[in-house]
């Protein structure tokens, strides 16, 4: 059951993601498209570090 509403959790944060960006990409400079481009470079550099945590946990070794 939790993973379940893990996971319906992540789609609808997702969703949510995607419409903002949908309905703000009319005007590139706006403030929240900035703001975007600004936490999609820290999700880029930070990535391998995340999914190098979550890798090495599931180590059964």
């Amino acid at each position: 059951m939790e993973a379940k509403v893990r996971s319906l959790a992540i789609v609808i944060f997702l969703g949510i993601i995607i419409i903002l960006i949908i309905l703000s990409s009319f005007d590139e400079d706006s403030p929240i498209m900035r703001a975007f481009g600004f936490l999609n470079m820290i999700l880029f550099l930070a990535s391998p570090f995340v999914l190098y945590s979550i890798l090495s946990k599931n180590k059964t070794d």
